[in-house]
């Protein structure tokens, strides 16, 4: 019995340093960030469209507290935001953020997590910060993990990565995957590894996208477009100062760049097993801006290495500073790598590591 506890000693601690951690930053996050705050700027800029004035302004860009932000979202978003503004904000802000936690208790089911510990998961601030300024990263986390996981598992943590060359996998992942990268353009990881291992799908998701462009173009024009890009540019300059913490703020100037489109051009190259897994990792990897919430795509790697190894990255992911998240995002790839290797950096109850840290590199597939 004493022995057994002297096992457990390190995750009891860790969970404990976690849970005080969580209880500090929701505090933090309730208290120093707007509510619904990332639906609001999206409301702000539909309605400046509907007015006849710019929705993409420069000048938000000097804002550093409040809701007057920047919109930075594709034009396409403004038809299926603008009807929202005939609404109470008050009734769009309390819907959407029972939206956005709803979206994360099914992308937790759809990766496994046992309920009992949703709530735990729930005040975790990289789920937090999202749910409660009403930021689309949730959904797109549901999206991400409907399209590459079943609804099947081989047990509590245990999620089941779709098949990506039995079967395919099929239109509606081909469109989830889409809309992931179609939101946020910076996030287009999960579309391309859907256009390798299933070209169908990740063609019907893309005419769809296109669809929809072309549908509404009549509405936004071609000159939003070049508004909206000169917005994007301006958005993943390093000073500015709610960029977050990318790459780009601590490296030479062409070795952010080549990450990110090294990123990209690695997706096609994964192999079959846990490409879904690695990709969450490159998207993280390649985001040209990176908040608390960039991280939760590292969630399924996570789940896949040894339990005190991932409550030490979730603390540090806790923590709001990147001199300790970045090493924790680090800590997880190696650990998720060497686990191919050595069974003992993989969860106790994880899933089969019968290969070799080569099987888990990116390679040219045959």
């Amino acid at each position: 019995m004493f022995g057994r506890l002297l096992r457990l000693l390190p995750t009891l601690v860790l969970v404990q340093l976690l849970a005080l951690a969580c209880l500090f930053q929701l505090i933090g996050v309730v208290t120093v960030f707007p509510v619904a705050v990332d639906i609001d700027i999206p409301l702000q800029a539909a309605q400046r469209w509907v007015d006849g004035q710019a929705p993409y302004l420069a000048s938000a860009f000097a804002v550093t507290s409040g809701r007057g932000f920047p919109f930075l979202y594709p034009p396409y978003v403004l038809p299926l935001v603008a009807p929202l503004t005939l609404l109470p904000k008050g009734v769009v802000f309390a819907l959407w953020d029972v939206a956005c936690l709803a979206a994360s208790l099914l992308a937790l089911d759809r990766l496994a997590i046992p309920r009992r510990f949703w709530p735990a998961l729930i005040v975790w601030p990289p789920f937090t910060e999202p749910i409660w300024n009403g930021n689309v990263q949730v959904m797109l986390l549901a999206a991400f993990t409907f399209a590459f996981w079943k609804r099947e598992r081989r047990g509590d943590w245990l999620p089941v990565e779709r098949s990506l060359h039995e079967t395919g996998l099929g239109a509606r992942s081909g469109i989830l995957a889409t809309v992931v990268g179609a939101v946020k353009a910076s996030q287009v990881h999960a579309w391309l590894l859907t256009a390798r291992w299933d070209r169908r799908g990740a063609a019907i998701g893309a005419a769809v996208l296109v669809a929809f462009v072309v549908a509404t173009l009549p509405l936004t024009g071609i000159g939003l477009y070049l508004e909206w890009l000169d917005q994007a540019r301006r958005a993943m300059d390093p000073a500015w100062k709610e960029i977050g913490w990318p790459l780009s703020l601590y490296l030479p100037a062409p070795i952010p760049t080549a990450i990110i489109i090294g990123s990209l051009l690695a997706v096609p190259l994964l192999p079959r097993r846990d490409a879904a897994v690695w990709t969450g990792m490159l998207l993280v990897l390649g985001s040209p801006a990176v908040h608390n919430f960039t991280w939760l795509f590292g969630l399924p790697a996570l789940l896949r290495v040894r339990r005190e190894i991932a409550l030490l990255i979730a603390l540090a992911w806790t923590t709001y500073r990147p001199e300790f998240e970045w090493p924790a995002f680090a800590l997880l790839g190696l650990c998720l790598l060497g686990s191919y290797r050595w069974r003992f950096l993989a969860a106790p109850s994880g899933a089969p590591r019968e290969g070799t840290a080569k099987d888990a590199l990116p390679v040219t597939a045959a």
